[in-house]
């Protein structure tokens, strides 16, 4: 077998072993920021679940962060127009990823209607 078959084999190879191992979730959609004004320039906290009440105790994110956004399920109404639609994000800093209220993101969801990525498995689809 000559040296350029070997290459494209191992290639090809390579290419079928990354795409199986990408995670089921859906496409990071990059990069929105924790919204300074929203959140009075405290951040967010870490959660575990779409709720208010899913809080633990554990620091999330400094206003101004940088997130990306795994999926999104709707759950808890925050602010003061009740948005329920809640964001599963990662947050690129190693603390790994955690739920946010589109509330204190930047992000270009009308009445809270999710423009980007795709509903996380399992997730609720109707607003609250």
């Amino acid at each position: 077998m000559n040296a350029r078959k070997l290459a494209a084999g191992a290639l090809a190879a390579g290419a079928i072993l990354a795409a199986s191992a990408a995670p089921a979730q859906a496409a990071n959609a990059c990069c929105w920021q924790v919204d300074w004004g929203r959140t009075g320039g405290t951040g967010v906290a870490y959660r575990n679940a779409p709720a208010i009440s899913a809080k633990t105790g554990a620091y999330g994110l400094p206003a101004g962060a940088t997130v990306g956004l795994w999926c999104w399920s709707y759950g808890d109404r925050v602010g003061p127009n009740g948005n329920s639609l809640w964001w599963h994000i990662d947050a690129f800093d190693g603390r790994g990823d955690f739920w946010v209220a589109d509330h204190y993101l930047t992000t270009p969801a009308p009445n809270g209607r999710p423009t980007l990525t795709g509903n996380c498995p399992g997730a609720d689809e109707t607003p609250n």
